[in-house]
């Protein structure tokens, strides 16, 4: 919404929670506003304009949708290393990598993937993506990864949160990368 001159209001209401206001202001020459608000979950935004001497009163509604924070980590390493500027954990080949990821807010009995891919032919190509693990009642899902001929490659895993019709209040989410290779 484009508003030439006066006074707007700013709302914001998360999904199955109250109205609040974020910004009550004057519009810039170019229409303008600007507001923050962190959302944690999908939030429709009101932006109100109570009217003047030369424009009629107007509403305009958006929604922005939220996503979950995922926090993964790698257990079973012994060190840690560098290539390129990335940080590798490294395993010992007798060991299987045990992947960790923990969603927020909380989201228990909800899926959540875990993908693992290998870098060679200088590309990164997927091994396998999971089905779903099940959060557990910390909004915790745990794996290990099975690597075949691993030593002195290089690979990377990350996990999904997946968006279901039990969840009104998040989209599908991907964590980041987190990367590990095995020596003997």
């Amino acid at each position: 919404m484009t508003v030439r001159a006066g006074t707007t209001t700013i709302y914001a209401q998360p999904y199955g929670g109250g109205k609040t206001l974020v910004k009550t202001g004057t519009v810039d020459t170019s229409g303008n506003l600007a507001a923050t608000y962190k959302i944690t979950r999908n939030t429709t935004f009101t932006a109100s304009f109570g009217g003047d001497y030369r424009y009629a009163p107007a509403t305009a509604t958006r929604t922005a949708y939220g996503r979950v924070r995922i926090a993964e980590s790698l257990g079973g390493y012994y060190t840690s290393t560098t290539y390129g500027g990335t940080t590798y954990r490294v395993y010992h080949h007798t060991v299987k990598p045990r992947v960790t990821a923990v969603v927020t807010p909380d989201k228990s009995g909800q899926c959540e993937k875990f993908q693992a891919q290998e870098y060679y032919s200088g590309a990164w190509h997927t091994l396998t993506t999971s089905g779903c693990f099940s959060l557990d009642t910390k909004s915790t899902s745990t794996t290990q990864l099975t690597l075949t001929n691993p030593v002195d490659q290089k690979f990377r895993v990350r996990s999904q949160y997946v968006h279901s019709a039990k969840d009104d209040t998040n989209l599908t989410t991907w964590s980041g990368w987190l990367h590990l290779t095995v020596r003997t």
